[in-house]
């Protein structure tokens, strides 16, 4: 049965299958947490939100002021 989902239940960290269905595998996507729950960003992840948070700040401060150096700073940033 590829490709279907599976009746389930989980308690704790185990799973219940309803059914037999055989051999069954497992797909799992997890987050990578930091010791406050907030999770991991590598490096470059961080620096790429940092830009697009400055690029959409500068890009409205333009628009507002309708300065085009501004503008001309956040399409750069872009």
């Amino acid at each position: 049965m590829s490709g279907k989902m599976l009746d389930y239940e989980q308690v704790g960290n185990k799973l219940y299958f309803k059914h037999n269905y055989g051999r069954v595998k497992i797909l799992y996507k997890g987050i990578l947490a930091d010791d406050d729950g907030l999770p991991e960003l590598t490096d470059k992840e961080a620096m790429a939100i940092a830009t697009y948070i400055a690029y959409t700040q500068k890009f409205k401060e333009g628009l507002i002021t309708n300065n085009a150096d501004i503008t001309r700073q956040a399409m750069t940033l872009k």
